[in-house]
């Protein structure tokens, strides 16, 4: 069994949408110190750089790519382990999940008319 920490996967995610780990590190509430800490980790877990500097921005690797293409799949298959554990699916069969902010990459709108507007 492979001992690693899920929130660094979910690092690989905010990294590649906030390019910089100052940035990362407040979208997650951590510090920065500890950011780089688990990106060191991600390095030689997956053995590549993962992020490369260009200016002030951290650019994907090839390898990054890859696996920021399997991580809403990865997201979507835990989440729905946990939504089926809260519902008390004892069934085994797997329902489906929910819609996560955190996971989604489409657009919602929501729209009111103005008379309910305060």
């Amino acid at each position: 069994m492979i001992d690693n920490d899920l929130n660094l996967l979910k690092l690989i995610k905010v990294l590649s949408e906030e390019k910089q780990t100052v940035l990362a590190a407040k979208k997650m509430k951590i510090s920065q110190p500890t950011v780089s800490a688990m990106l060191k980790k991600l390095r030689s877990d997956f053995d590549d750089q993962l992020f490369i500097r260009n200016n002030n921005e951290l650019e994907p690797t090839k390898r990054c790519e890859e696996i920021l293409a399997e991580l809403p799949d990865i997201f979507d298959k835990l989440e729905g382990l946990y939504i089926n554990k809260a519902l008390g699916n004892k069934s085994g069969k797997r329902r489906s999940a929910a819609f996560s902010s955190l996971t989604s990459d489409r657009y919602h709108r929501a729209g009111t008319s103005k008379e309910t507007l305060y």
